[in-house]
């Protein structure tokens, strides 16, 4: 969990153990080393190959269930043969976010990518400058980002713009936005001992909420739900933050609890703020060369080439015989850059994941209140790509309550909207 900064000027150079001031940090990165995990799950290779998945809606088997576990961790380096026979229980796996680009480790950012809405990092945001509606622009532009706390979370992108935005970021460090089992890297760690989970009697906490409804980085939410997560009414969340007294700003103490580590060196903005769009995708139906579908169809997609996940469904139905595809959008970056999941027309087959990818492995999972499928950590909303939504979503926003987390997973077009944002990732 070291931390590093980009400047703003890096002309400027600073002695070992001199403070950087806060107006020549442009954005900020947490590292995550390399490592190998110890399946916990005895039915990880189940879920992996079959379709027979027990979904229960008993809210009394659900609360059995809802038994979160701490994940054994080991670091290991690249020139280490990777540990790759981790599907049965009590096996280990190289984590494969480090293996698809044979790396030490990753520098993630530390918060949602922001929108650098001037040239005065001392601006305030809620100044004329800075409001939460001028960071929403759906386009391809890297030298807007900017990733500190108590800036507005760049929202309102689709896929491609923003993948192309942070693969232009930092090109000499292999920038690239945040693919699903990157995100799996850093929840995975979080859920060990160098996270939140305490080893001595197996505890673990989760990340608290960003309920901040302007989208502003680094928040926590004061306290936690007050119902059991399993048993509560929709008017029982956490109540979203007005940036008043419901909310914890970055720079108060208490927002530690947001953190991925519990402390002021962890990632933030896991949880609530914005959803994440994610580099994980699902396939076309019927392309021999199982490329990803752009997304839903020639209104919501991800600006990528590629079918449209919608047309293929509905088997060339009339409004779609002359609309089956994007022609004209962004060229695809090379496969290690995202994620490929398997076609899927069904709501509930979270064997269709991958290894390492934060939903596959944290079952079981269980039907509540008829609409959304949970899994056993924390309780935390777990949906996969389907022909309707073939992109990932990760962590929920200020306003998806007790469902969000770390461990959330969620589906939508690849098509811009107002609460969707990314992130970026570095490689060394």
């Amino acid at each position: 969990w070291a931390n590093a900064v980009i400047l703003k000027d890096d002309s400027i150079k600073y002695d070992i153990g001199e403070e950087i001031p806060e107006n020549n940090i442009e954005s900020y990165f947490v590292w995550i080393p390399r490592y190998r995990y110890q399946i916990w799950n005895g039915d990880a290779d189940i879920y992996s190959k079959s379709n027979d998945i027990e979904l229960t809606d008993d809210l009394t088997k659900q609360q059995e269930l809802n038994q979160q576990k701490e994940i054994k961790i080991e670091f290991e380096d690249k020139d280490k043969v990777p540990s790759s026979s981790g599907t049965t229980l009590n096996s280990w796996l190289t984590h494969p976010a480090f293996t698809s680009f044979d790396s030490n480790g990753f520098w993630v950012g530390k918060f949602e990518t922001g929108y650098n809405q001037g040239n005065d990092m001392n601006t305030k945001i809620n100044s004329e400058n800075w409001t939460k509606n001028n960071a929403e622009k759906n386009e391809n532009n890297s030298e807007k980002v900017i990733i500190k706390p108590n800036v507005y979370s760049w929202r309102n992108i689709n896929v491609s713009n923003a993948f192309y935005t942070a693969y232009n970021y930092q090109r000499e460090l292999e920038s690239h936005m945040m693919k699903n089992t990157e995100w799996g890297a850093v929840a995975y760690l979080t859920q060990s001992k160098y996270g939140r989970c305490d080893s001595n009697n197996g505890s673990c906490e989760e990340v608290r909420i960003n309920n901040n409804s302007n989208y502003i980085t680094g928040y926590s939410a004061n306290d936690e739900s007050i119902c059991i997560k399993l048993d509560c009414e929709m008017t029982d969340q956490v109540e979203i933050n007005q940036d008043g007294d419901k909310g914890y700003n970055y720079y108060n103490f208490n927002s530690q609890v947001a953190s991925t580590t519990g402390n002021y060196y962890g990632v933030y903005d896991m949880a609530g703020c914005s959803h994440e769009y994610v580099m994980g995708v699902m396939q076309g139906k019927n392309d021999n060369s199982k490329a990803p579908a752009s997304g839903y169809n020639s209104t919501y997609n991800s600006g990528f080439k590629g079918s449209y996940s919608d047309c293929e469904e509905n088997g060339g139905a009339e409004d779609c015989k002359n609309d089956i595809s994007n022609t004209t959008g962004k060229e695809w970056p090379s496969s290690k850059y995202y994620d490929l999941y398997d076609y899927n027309s069904f709501k509930y087959l979270p064997h269709l994941s991958l290894f390492g990818d934060a939903m596959m492995e944290i079952g079981p999972f269980y039907i509540y209140r008829e609409n959304y499928n949970f899994s056993s950590f924390y309780a935390d909303q777990t949906l996969i790509p389907v022909y309707s939504n073939p992109w990932v979503l990760r962590g929920g926003a200020n306003y998806t309550d007790v469902r969000a987390g770390i461990f959330n997973s969620d589906r939508y077009s690849g098509s811009n909207y107002d609460s969707t944002s990314f992130r970026i990732v570095l490689t060394s």
